[in-house]
């Protein structure tokens, strides 16, 4: 049976798997079936340009036959240029999400020609170059029926307080706003967006000057389900104020504002015990001395919906406020404990044993944390995707009677194997190659993994093809600072000269 025989529907089907990049490549040159299915609109509503092409000799005429199936496009602004500039038949008749991924810098001519060729979006981000009008594109926006907006808007000197007001006031559907930067908007700004457009159920600020009195001089309950706020000068009164206008909430992301304490975090858990992810802490871990495990034992305490939890550099967070979050919020599928120091295998046993939902977790830096800890957590999660374990330097030789030992005292383990994917080791310079081989082979899903600045003295040519062997699915991976590619390692001509 050929596999041409089953359905094109079925076919179809299977190459929505595929990555576009392959749709574009490789797919259309199979036979004239193919080449016809690759160009189905269903598989090209949602482009991300910096990952499909390669080789950009004809990629105008690629989007030129697709432009009218894509829904949703991620590019960058020299792309972008080149699209408008010189392709002047291209036209995103059906776009309603463009993504911008750099500073854009452009033209008030050529904005307004982005805008004309793409009618109907409705989602738009970019960040503004300081050489970019942005007071001709908050004007220009204003003919667009918008429902998400997402402005940069670091390097720009004048204030566009009311410009911007008087662009939100044109989008009576908007409903999820972002402003990163934006350091010239006055408080009373902020105050007015939150209490005149009701529509908005999601708002993102990344102001590092935005104070308490943004949300003291506001008032009224807000439909807000998500909030990010970024900011040096907000501390817990303007928490509390916030969040007891919005008992909704689900997502709280108040990461790099030093100002909060455990008193705040504590009155934030009661004013809304719905939420689903909160994000707090700091990169500088000084700034974040202020946190600690009361804040999750309060979590713990009033949301037990709780599903992805990010402290970033806490600390004075150790065993037992982690494991106060394992046992209480069980539903838990994301997590992030980047350099929570004092954290050891203890947490991981915990998590091993009540959170069997988790998709994503990082104990970076978490330099106590040992092989044990992490052997358990992948033998637990069979629903892992993704582990990062980077300057975990507690991480060293493979003690497998303790792991063992562990398990059977602590858990009964599922019979499905790991599903892990991506196994990040970088700079974890005490593992040694028998914890390494361990580790994947109880993951043969693994597509990616990094051993970078790990062991400097690995010229093992029998190592580095059992990783290939174990991991069927990776083609490269890195061993301290030299890329190893499974062409290079085939066993059978692994001797031979290369």
């Amino acid at each position: 049976m050929n596999i041409n025989d089953i359905p094109s529907e079925l076919l179809l089907h299977i190459l929505s798997y595929v990555p576009q990049s392959d749709l574009f490549t490789n797919i259309d040159q199979v036979c004239d079936l193919w080449k016809q299915l690759a160009f189905t609109s269903c598989l090209w509503k949602h482009v991300d340009y910096t990952e499909i092409y390669g080789d950009y000799s004809n990629t105008f005429g690629h989007m030129r036959r697709i432009q009218n199936f894509v829904k949703s496009l991620t590019i960058t602004p020299g792309h972008i240029i080149d699209f408008f500039g010189f392709q002047r038949k291209l036209q995103f008749v059906n776009l309603k999400s463009l993504d911008v991924s750099d500073k854009l810098v452009v033209s008030e001519v050529f904005f307004d020609k982005i805008i004309q060729r793409c009618p109907n979006l409705e989602k738009i981000k970019f960040i503004s170059d300081s050489r970019f009008n942005m007071e001709h594109c908050l004007e220009k926006l204003k003919g667009l029926n918008l429902t998400e907006l997402d402005i940069g808007y670091f390097y720009g000197t004048r204030t566009l307080d009311d410009e911007l007001i008087s662009l939100l006031r044109k989008q009576p559907e908007l409903t999820k706003l972002a402003l990163r930067g934006w350091n010239t908007l006055k408080d009373s700004s902020i105050a007015s967006i939150l209490n005149d457009f009701t529509n908005l159920n999601s708002f993102y600020l990344f102001n590092g000057q935005t104070s308490n009195d943004a949300f003291m001089i506001s008032e009224g309950d807000l439909p807000l389900a998500e909030l990010t706020i970024h900011s040096n000068l907000l501390d817990d009164e303007g928490l509390q104020n916030i969040t007891e206008r919005t008992k909704n909430l689900k997502l709280l992301n108040i990461e790099q504002s030093r100002g909060i304490t455990d008193c705040g975090m504590v009155q934030v858990t009661q004013n809304c015990p719905r939420l689903e992810n909160i994000s707090f802490g700091n990169t500088y871990p000084s700034n974040s001395e202020n946190l600690s495990n009361r804040t999750l034992f309060a979590v713990a305490e009033n949301c037990r919906l709780l599903k992805c939890l990010s402290t970033i550099g806490c600390r004075n967070i150790d065993d037992d406020g982690l494991i106060a979050i394992a046992k209480s919020c069980r539903h838990l599928t994301f997590l992030t404990l980047n350099g929570c120091t004092e954290l050891r295998d203890e947490s991981l046993f915990a998590i091993g044993e009540n959170c069997h939902y988790l998709r994503e977790v990082d104990f970076s830096n978490c330099f106590n944390i040992t092989f044990s800890g992490v052997y358990f957590l992948i033998k637990s999660c069979p629903h892992l995707y993704r582990l990062i374990l980077s300057f975990c330097t507690g991480i060293s030789h493979a003690n497998l009677g303790e792991s063992s030992k562990l398990i059977n005292d602590n858990i009964i383990i599922s019979e499905s194997h790991s599903h892990l994917k991506e196994l990040i080791l970088r700079s974890c310079t005490h593992i040694t190659k028998e914890a390494v081989l361990i580790l994947i082979d109880m993951c043969p899903d693994l597509r990616k993994l990094s051993l970078s600045n790990c062991l400097s003295d690995c010229d093992d040519d029998d190592f580095l093809c059992r990783v290939f062997e174990a991991c069927q699915f990776v083609t490269n991976y890195k061993v301290y600072n030299k890329m190893i590619c499974r062409q290079n390692y085939n066993r059978t001509d692994l001797y031979s000269p290369r």
